[in-house]
């Protein structure tokens, strides 16, 4: 960080290349998109967190800071596309992640059997619908969750939520998706 500070690229290029598929994955997961429309997200992102260095207090990792640019940007591109369509919600009847070269998500299958392969992409197929039908702030926490890794305190720091904030909303999410997915998995 000192380095990108006294003004050099080169080690914030450093920093893009080894965040640019998580900031890509939340771009893509949360927004619902492509692989060209994710990617161009990420680029946004990580020219928002170039800007934004001088705000950065180094009071936490750079990792942090990033996914709270990253988060940011997703709630200000979907706040965008609601008022681009002149205030109808945003759909989230297609399926997350949807767009060519989407890692779709899939639930192990236990083996080499094809009725059990098949089961598994089902599963896998609910799943991601049952994110994706999520609203957008319980969305995006899901997918920091879940998909990141990242903890409640590191998800707390990147929306800007007390982290018993996050745990409530996380907790409500996963008892929405137990919901919808009863009937799916039995």
């Amino acid at each position: 960080m000192r380095a990108v500070r006294a003004g050099g690229r080169d080690a914030f290029r450093i920093l893009v290349e080894k965040y640019e598929k998580k900031v890509f994955s939340v771009a893509c997961r949360t927004l619902g998109c492509g692989r060209e429309e994710a990617a161009d997200h990420a680029q946004e992102i990580f020219l928002k967190a170039y800007r934004g260095l001088g705000s950065f207090r180094e009071e936490s990792l750079f990792s942090t800071y990033l996914h709270r640019v990253a988060a940011n940007h997703c709630v200000s591109e979907i706040r965008r596309r609601g008022a681009a369509k002149r205030g109808e919600a945003l759909s989230l009847d297609g399926p997350l992640g949807a767009g060519e070269g989407a890692a779709p998500l899939e639930v192990p299958d236990g083996g080499p059997d094809p009725a059990r392969r098949a089961a598994g992409r089902e599963a896998g197929e609910a799943v991601r619908a049952a994110v994706a039908s999520l609203e957008d702030d319980l969305r995006l926490l899901v997918v920091l969750f879940e998909q990141q890794g990242l903890s409640y305190p590191e998800i707390a720091a990147a929306v800007g939520v007390p982290v018993g904030t996050v745990r409530s909303r996380l907790h409500r999410a996963r008892e929405i998706l137990r919901e919808r997915l009863r009937s799916h998995l039995g």
